[in-house]
């Protein structure tokens, strides 16, 4: 009975938290036009507001090994948690553009950390079987639900006629929440996280293990710009590339975050009768199909290429705990932190290729990444075969 309550507080915080990650996240977007209205920032100066905090999480995610060694995963867990609010409440009370660029950098290291240890706590105390998978399908549903709920916030908070502007009240309510999330990690019963011995390796076998994770990471990581990619430049894509209207294109990027949800829902209570490596590779062939379709014939096809990628993240989160179980905190911080990583890159390369080409030239680089992903998923067992177990 114990160990079904350390379970299932295990299963709270890391919900908990990653919604509290989900909505300080994907506020900034709604805000970020009050924010560069409220210090005169041009389109370039306020893209810092971003690269920064995708830098500090890179840093953050690839740290968190040591973090995890030092401190454990439940005392690191709450350190991220309380930084975020830290973040969150600087980013409300900044009384210029440089404080509230070295919040977005506090934010980008807490987010980086908890997006690796959220993860880490599931994998470390959840028993292994369906239940596991459908508990981390469960999680990545949370984040997708923050995407949804984000917009959701800010529109209340105008209704409430505040003497503050409305971004700084936001902010004030996500740093509300994290305190509130924080607090509720000191109660229930003392969560212990079982933590496997290294495995005995020599050194051409280290070496190997080593290549192995950066390996799994970047193929994580193109999975994620292709991600981040298309939902975040959708709506000027379909109105530049269609012609739709503010209306139209705004209704396809929520048919874009409402598919990633409902697959993410559905994996939750339902396991398909096939080994992980073949779902994988299915939403990765079933994505690129969707995202040509939607570049080239119809915006539909954004938005449905939403519901093949839901599945994959939350899986692959599974499969790190499979293949790296003897390290997965230090798997986890090459996954989360490269991951960070690529969409610093993407925001660069992204608005350079536009320019010197053209937008539908740089969506291809989306199923582009889905293919290189694939690629790698495909050949993996094959290169690692004499040091890691099927999946």
């Amino acid at each position: 009975m114990l160990q079904s309550k350390r379970v299932f507080q295990a299963i709270f915080l890391s919900y908990s938290t990653l919604l509290l990650l989900g909505l300080s996240d994907n506020i900034r977007g709604p805000l970020f036009p009050e924010i560069l209205k409220a210090f005169s920032l041009t389109d370039s100066e306020g893209s810092l507001f971003f690269v920064l905090t995708s830098l500090s999480g890179f840093f953050g995610g690839l740290s968190s090994h040591r973090f995890e060694k030092r401190w454990g995963t439940l005392v690191t867990l709450r350190m991220a948690v309380l930084l975020m609010a830290i973040s969150q409440l600087l980013l409300s009370v900044a009384p210029n553009y440089g404080i509230l660029l070295l919040a977005s950098i506090l934010f980008g290291g807490s987010l980086g950390v908890m997006g690796v240890f959220q993860n880490l706590l599931l994998v470390q105390t959840v028993p292994k079987g369906p239940f596991k998978n459908k508990v981390l399908a469960g999680l990545h549903s949370t984040y997708a639900g923050a995407s949804l709920l984000g917009p959701l916030i800010v529109n209340a908070v105008t209704y409430l006629d505040l003497p503050v502007p409305l971004w700084r009240a936001c902010f004030v309510v996500t740093s509300l929440f994290g305190a509130g999330i924080l607090a509720l990690t000191f109660r229930g019963p003392r969560l212990q996280v079982e933590v496997p011995g290294p495995p005995i390796l020599n050194g051409n076998e280290k070496l190997l293990d080593s290549i192995a994770k950066i390996y799994f990471a970047v193929m994580l990581a193109s999975y994620v710009l292709a991600e981040i990619m298309v939902s975040s430049r959708m709506a000027l894509y379909t109105r530049r590339e269609f012609g739709a209207s503010l209306t139209d294109s705004s209704w396809y990027t929520a048919g874009f975050f409402g598919s990633l949800l409902l697959s993410r829902v559905l994996f939750t209570v339902w396991s398909p009768p096939l080994k992980l490596k073949t779902q994988l590779v299915l939403c990765l062939l079933m994505t690129v199909v969707s995202l040509i379709f939607g570049i080239a014939i119809h915006p539909m096809g954004l938005a449905l290429a939403g519901f093949f990628m839901g599945p994959f993240y939350p899986m692959m989160m599974v499969a790190i705990g499979h293949l790296f179980s003897h390290s997965v905190s230090q798997a986890l911080s090459w996954a989360v932190g490269l991951s960070s990583l690529f969409v610093v890159l993407m925001h660069f390369s992204v608005g350079y290729i536009t320019e010197a080409f053209s937008l539908q030239t740089a969506f291809y680089f989306g199923p582009g990444f889905c293919v290189l992903s694939l690629t790698m998923l495909v050949l993996y067992e094959k290169v690692f075969r004499r040091l890691q177990p099927a999946f």
